[in-house]
């Protein structure tokens, strides 16, 4: 039997990413903080000619679940850091 590829995924748009992140993230506080970084890292991605939609999108979603997991949040790339 031949195994079939499965389609990549593609990344949500930045509409379908404020969404998730207002559907996971109830505080004003940190949907203004994900704006925040969201103008930030955009800014740089048009200065250095990188996909300014992608990271809109990952600005916003990167604490989307902060509200949820806040002791372990980032507890994993914590650990895979370098000394």
């Amino acid at each position: 039997m031949m195994e079939t590829m499965a389609e990549p995924q593609r990344a949500p748009d930045r509409q379908q990413a404020w969404n998730i992140l207002c559907e996971f993230t109830q505080s004003e506080s940190l949907r203004k903080h994900a704006l925040a970084v969201e103008a930030c890292v955009t800014a740089y991605a048009r200065r250095l000619g990188e996909d300014a939609a992608l990271w809109s999108v990952t600005a916003l979603l990167h604490d989307f679940d902060w509200e949820i997991h806040p002791q372990a949040h980032h507890s994993d790339l914590l650990r895979q850091a370098p000394p």
